[in-house]
């Protein structure tokens, strides 16, 4: 879940509207208006896909303002697998592993 905080630059406050909308990529998302100024998205089609461009529209105070940006979330930690979380380790044992296959080699040559 990705939540987002809508609050005036000037002094910080909170804008409460329920005139809010987003679009992921040119897409239209569904909001749920969490509390005062909060509201969430689901975000597990934005993660691993690299830059998403996000538009959030908000209108108070009699006015609409566009807010742009781009976001990049990270994969989840539940897909990940040992290698790509645990590089360092994974070529510390692959590097015994080919260390152990020689010595085993060459003393079976030896003898």
């Amino acid at each position: 879940m990705l939540v987002l905080d809508v609050r005036r630059v000037s002094d910080g406050s909170r804008i409460s509207s329920d005139d809010v909308s987003l679009t992921v990529d040119g897409k239209n998302e569904s909001l749920t208006h969490l509390n005062d100024s909060t509201y969430s998205i689901e975000a597990n089609e934005l993660r691993g896909e690299g830059d998403h461009d996000l538009e959030l529209i908000v209108g108070h105070d009699g006015i609409r303002e566009v807010l742009t940006g781009k976001i990049s979330l990270p994969e989840s930690s539940s897909s990940g697998s040992l290698i790509r979380d645990h590089k360092q380790m994974a070529w510390w044992i692959l590097n015994v592993v080919i260390v152990l296959v020689a010595a085993i080699a060459l003393s079976r040559r030896r003898s």
